[in-house]
């Protein structure tokens, strides 16, 4: 897998999709200088663990101890290998046991809490038949309201941030890379057929352009709520 992320400013913001250039940045930046992050279990001895289907979750390897919404109870994070993915789960604490507030493929990058809320940053990783990665970020609020933010992108796909967002109004095809590969063949994993690089198709569709590269824009578009995907198009 390849990133490259090309900081050159951060001037304006990009309110849709709940994220900014400066966020973006802080996410991409994460993803780029993966630091292992510490998991502390501190007390986990003491909670009655919420039932978890992977391999490791009845020992203290994988799970993380810590209060995300500043209620005063211990929360948890399972983060570890789970075939065939790595998989973080998170359960909020409360007088009725734990709840779980996600659940899905991809390891922990990183925890930032602030006087208002936590969030949590995690990457899904291609791996063998599945094609994309998925950026994830997930935000607990004091309130306990949870709210998450997945961007997915092809291995192909390499990122770069430059110093404008635009919104733009594009019709075409959404392709992993700023390169037409029309090709048509058959997916070697499932035998359905595929074309070239193509990812998407946009009619008249809101996107966010991120970079641009000759004839090229690398956007953001948004499928559903809290749910983006990224890619090239051609002008």
């Amino acid at each position: 897998m390849k990133y490259l992320v090309t900081i050159i400013a951060l001037v304006c913001c990009l309110h849709s999709f709940g994220q900014d250039l400066n966020n973006l940045k802080a996410k991409f930046d994460i993803l780029e200088n993966r630091i292992e992050f510490i998991k502390d279990s501190t007390g986990l001895s003491k909670l009655v663990l919420p039932s978890f289907l992977c391999s490791e979750s009845k020992s203290d390897k994988g799970w993380h101890v810590q209060d995300f919404n500043n209620d005063g109870l211990k929360d948890l994070i399972y983060s570890g290998y789970c075939q065939p993915y790595f998989q973080t789960a998170i359960f909020l604490n409360s007088n009725n046991g734990f709840k779980v507030v996600h659940n899905y493929p991809g390891k922990l990058l990183s925890i930032t809490k602030t006087a208002n809320q936590t969030k949590l940053i995690i990457i899904k990783d291609n791996m063998g038949c599945d094609y994309y990665s998925d950026l994830i970020e997930v935000s607990i609020a004091n309130n306990s309201k949870v709210t998450k933010q997945r961007l997915s992108f092809h291995f192909d796909t390499n990122v770069e941030l430059t110093n404008t967002l635009v919104y733009r109004s594009l019709s075409g095809i959404l392709r992993s890379s700023p390169v037409v590969d029309d090709t048509q063949r058959k997916d070697v994993c499932t035998g359905e057929a595929i074309i070239g690089n193509h990812i998407d198709k946009l009619t008249g569709q809101q996107v966010v352009v991120l970079s641009k590269k000759k004839d090229w824009l690398l956007v953001i578009l948004e499928k559903s709520e809290g749910y983006s995907k990224l890619g090239w198009i051609k002008k």
